[in-house]
């Protein structure tokens, strides 16, 4: 009995196979994944290549990414929250640094306010380079620079 197989070329330059599915031509058996997709991910549990990284599960062993989008999202959440904690620190700031160069050197509330957010700009550009001196200093000392 003669196996019959017709390969149908569409608009996309993609092949379908029609007839015996269980005959592949070389070339689609090698076909690899493009290592710079940006919409490829690697399956954590199996470690395979090459899943849509909107994909509900790995199609190898059908681990389930519902827990990390969880925690993708989770993670999204606390840098929003952070993110307006530090604006809401840095208003009061400004507020209070403001309200006290008004009362101590008698300046209008306008330009004391513009003080006033100079002052915190100040304290906050000094505690960034605080932080990241002290990291470098710490990676230095435990020898991963």
């Amino acid at each position: 009995m003669r196996q019959m197989r017709q390969e149908i070329k569409n608009g996309s330059g993609n092949i379908q196979i029609v007839g015996d599915g269980n005959r592949i031509t070389q070339e689609l058996a090698d076909h690899r994944p493009d290592p710079e997709n940006p919409n490829l991910i690697t399956c954590p549990s199996c470690g395979k290549y090459g899943i849509y990284r909107l994909a509900d599960q790995c199609p190898y062993c059908r681990y389930s990414f519902e827990k990390e989008r969880l925690w993708v999202q989770q993670q999204e959440r606390y840098k929003r929250e952070q993110t307006l904690q530090v604006v809401t620190v840095m208003a009061v700031g400004v507020i209070t640094a403001a309200i006290l160069l008004s009362n101590k050197f008698h300046l209008s509330w306008f330009k004391s306010l513009g003080f006033g957010v100079l002052v915190i700009l100040m304290l906050y550009v000094g505690i960034l380079f605080l932080r990241v001196g002290l990291s470098l200093f710490i990676k230095k000392w435990q020898g991963r620079i």
